[in-house]
């Protein structure tokens, strides 16, 4: 069986334009040599594991303090601030935007506490087989619905 369904279609989206714009922004503003390779780990991790989004996220987390860096690093030493400012803004409201808004994440994310509610596996089983039916929109989203 495979790990990443056939049919799945994968395609630019908006995490590639951004680590994109990272990835331009480290190599023209940042001078520190540590948080530069940090962001093109980061980066790099992004590409390389991409199809399995856990692992991205997991391995990727230990490095995004150079996407951190190089961002706020960028927009000291730009010329224009006000434009870098507006679109990383934008980046990070189109992100949430679209993390909020996707049904798969409802289901997904909703907070139990396993101290005050009663957790239920059968209850849980079938509210992520609920959630697979937004596997084909769940691309860009970050979700665990993906495998």
């Amino acid at each position: 069986k495979d790990v990443v369904p056939k049919d799945l279609i994968r395609g630019l989206n908006l995490f590639y334009l951004e680590r994109a714009l990272i990835f331009f922004l480290a190599y023209k503003y940042e001078k520190d040599v540590i948080i530069k390779n940090s962001a093109y780990i980061w980066i790099s991790i992004f590409l390389f594991t991409s199809e399995l989004s856990i692992v991205s996220l997991r391995i990727g987390i230990l490095f995004i303090y150079g996407a951190w860096l190089v961002l706020t690093r960028a927009i000291e030493n730009v010329k224009n601030k006000k434009i870098l400012v507006i679109i990383i803004c934008l980046l990070c409201f189109v992100r949430i935007y679209k993390s909020m808004m996707f049904p798969g994440n409802k289901i997904n994310y909703k907070y139990e506490n396993a101290i005050f509610n009663k957790l239920n596996y059968e209850k849980r089983e079938k509210e992520l087989i609920e959630s697979k039916k937004y596997l084909k929109e769940s691309h860009g989203k970050e979700l665990l619905i993906q495998y």
